[in-house]
């Protein structure tokens, strides 16, 4: 009887597919030469970006159509020539040269997709930092797309559109062993944008403005109308004005009382949703709550308008000395300022907490 053969070990020479964007274990080409012992080190490698690597790609898929031969460009030995290519890598840098030296290579694919390995150029700061010193430059159709300095890789993948892209490689040789090194691969679907929104209809009361907003109602707002002309005739119908104003970019008329940061004036627009005391003009805000210091309140607290024409400097607001400290019951906390009469005040904080 013939003895079984012994089954050949399994083998464990992982090398990139670009075409299926996975990795294959076994029977890789004879110019490969990044080989991997497991097919995790091989997708960290080369395909990081695509989440579908380790599901695909073993050593028995066939791939659809032959895969197309990766190309290998390097900036300074393909300076100004223009390659046509699906799938390949550039790098470049890793040694000295020539002051202020800009190199480029042109890859002629169609939607090309490119992902960062490797980005080590000079670590510099400032404004200017990625258009004066080491940088790289993508283009498409002439134009600058996007620009990367520093030593941190691009975390993102950067979809190009179009039929080719330009690559430029600028140093000012100041700094050694800096480049980068990335992967390319074209002929990517574009997904179209998606159909805008339609605008929204969706009218509620606001009650400050004595007029209706379209759209960016409060969560507890349940009065929602499809036009304007009904929110305002089911509400306001006693405000001739609630047609010309409210849209979903009014100009502010909410003035309330602020009580925060020892400051006693009305400010405009911007007001807590639980605040109910919204008045049309200052005037009227500032007669309700701060009547015995009105020319005070009225002198300060508008953080919507800028003045016209240079004014004398105000005079300062009176702030809190820090001697009105009271219990604030409902809501469990010391408040500075505003107390009722019947309440006792303290004068720091601290004593008003114990």
């Amino acid at each position: 009887i013939t003895p079984e053969p012994t089954p050949a070990p399994p083998v464990n020479e992982w090398y990139p597919a670009w075409g299926a964007r996975s990795c294959r274990n076994g029977g890789a080409p004879s110019w490969e030469k990044k080989i991997y012992v497991t097919k995790e080190e091989c997708c960290e490698r080369h395909f990081k970006w695509n989440k579908g690597c380790m599901a695909g790609g073993d050593a028995t898929a066939a791939p659809a159509t032959p895969e197309p031969t990766p190309v290998a460009l390097t900036t300074r030995e393909h300076d100004g020539e223009v390659v046509e290519a699906s799938v390949g890598t550039i790098e470049d840098g890793y040694d000295r040269y020539e002051p202020f030296l800009d190199q480029s290579v042109t890859v002629v694919g169609k939607n090309c997709r490119l992902s960062w390995t490797e980005f080590r150029l000079q670590l510099t700061w400032g404004a200017m930092a990625c258009t004066t010193f080491d940088y790289v430059q993508v283009k498409v159709g002439g134009e600058v797309v996007a620009t990367f300095c520093g030593v941190v890789p691009p975390r993102r993948v950067l979809q190009l559109e179009g039929s080719e892209f330009t690559l430029v490689f600028h140093t000012d040789a100041t700094y050694q062993n800096s480049g980068f090194w990335l992967s390319f691969t074209c002929g990517h679907e574009i997904t179209p944008e998606p159909t805008p929104a339609p605008p929204v209809n969706e009218w509620y009361p606001a009650w400050g403005a004595r007029s209706c907003r379209n759209g960016g109602a409060p969560s507890w707002e349940k009065k929602i109308y499809v036009t304007k002309e009904e929110c305002c005739e089911r509400h306001f119908k006693w405000n001739k004005g609630c047609m010309a104003g409210g849209d979903a970019k009014p100009a502010v008329n909410d003035w309330w009382p602020n009580y925060k940061r020892g400051v006693r004036s009305c400010l405009n627009g911007g007001q807590p949703t639980w605040q109910r005391n919204v008045y049309a003009t200052k005037d009227a805000c500032c007669q309700k709550h701060f009547g015995w210091m009105k020319e005070q309140c009225l002198a300060g607290g508008d953080e919507t308008k800028a003045p016209p024409t240079p004014e004398p400097t105000p005079t300062p607001e009176p702030v809190f000395d820090g001697a009105e400290w009271w219990a604030d019951w409902s809501s469990g906390v010391c408040k500075n300022g505003g107390a009722p009469h019947w309440e006792k005040t303290e004068v720091s904080k601290e004593v008003c907490c114990q």
